[in-house]
């Protein structure tokens, strides 16, 4: 059976693996997930998991998915100092290719290889199945992807950056909060608001109109501090997870994605009580005079946890079809 050797590298952590497919599913093995900050370098990162693994490197082709835009092949990591060319990391470690995606290309690309059992039901309905499906999770950063209909088992997938749309406020706390975030940015985006990297600014700005001294609590601590009735915790998160809603609904009507909305990252596995309250899914779906656009949409929540790997293992076995 063939493999390919994969990667989902952020700011954070670097997650490799071998990916092999037996015509239905992709499958992965051999993971392991290394975190970024002791490694100068990926190349330093990808050779400790090659020195932990047995591979036959000469034989294998990669695919990594990176948290950053490549382009020819080559890409900064978002939030990092890592930069890494796929054809000058294939010369150096006698691999036979390495391909750079989006990090959410390849994410968007697991969709059709994962079943229902993979995914945790947010908003119910029913989807288009000729229509676009929309990809997007928070977590250190915020990404976006659409993943357009097949039935011929070869995708396209459309890469962007919607992360960085603009936040668009809709409640009179959410007004306070962009003014506050408008002071000390000249761009205030939907990532600013929904990822893990503006936390801090984040929950400044709210102790700001809450009139609350600010103290040293994580942004894990802030989800117990919420689950234990700490009103502006609550409303965090809760601004978060509208927030988030708001920018997929308006995705939705952007790409004609009735195919349905698949929220993804870890952030948004742990926001997941806040995005099916009635604001949430209010937020997601009052699209003025097209709300009934929405009506079919259902949104899932991805649980799979290799499913940015098993989509970069996707993309390089379709070119074998």
């Amino acid at each position: 059976m063939q493999k390919v050797l994969v990667a989902d590298i952020s700011g954070a952590q670097a997650r490799f693996g071998l990916a092999s497919s037996n015509k239905t599913t992709t499958i992965i093995s051999d993971y392991l997930k290394l975190a970024t900050t002791p490694f100068y370098s990926f190349d330093l990162c990808l050779e400790e998991y090659l020195s932990k693994v047995s591979l036959p490197i000469s034989e294998l082709h990669a695919v990594f998915g990176v948290a950053g835009t490549p382009v020819i092949n080559t890409a900064e990591v978002s939030k990092s100092d890592w930069f890494l060319d796929g054809n000058s990391i294939a010369k150096k470690y006698g691999l036979k290719s390495v391909k750079l995606v989006n990090d959410f290309h390849a994410l968007a690309r697991s969709i059709p290889e994962l079943d229902q059992t993979c995914y945790k039901l947010i908003r119910n309905g029913t989807p288009d199945l000729e229509s676009p499906i929309i990809v997007a999770g928070a977590d250190l950063g915020l990404g976006v992807a659409t993943l357009l209909p097949s039935d011929k088992n070869i995708y396209t997938v459309i890469s962007g950056e919607g992360g960085h749309s603009s936040y668009t406020p809709n409640s009179k706390i959410e007004f306070e909060l962009a003014k506050l975030l408008t002071s000390n940015n000249d761009h205030v985006s939907t990532e600013m608001v929904c990822s893990s990297v503006s936390y801090q600014m984040l929950y400044k700005a709210l102790c700001q109109i809450f009139k609350r001294d600010a103290e040293k609590v994580s942004e894990l601590e802030s989800f117990e501090r919420a689950k234990n009735g700490d009103e502006l915790f609550k409303e965090l998160h809760s601004i978060r997870a509208n927030c988030l809603m708001g920018m997929v609904g308006d995705l939705v009507l952007i790409n004609g994605a009735r195919g349905g909305v698949v929220l993804a990252g870890e952030l948004s596995k742990r926001l997941e009580p806040y995005l099916n309250t009635p604001t949430a899914i209010e937020r997601f779906e009052n699209k003025g005079i097209k709300k009934e656009y929405m009506r079919n949409c259902p949104i899932h929540l991805l649980l799979e946890p290799h499913a940015s790997l098993i989509g970069a293992g996707a993309i390089h076995f379709e070119t074998l079809l």
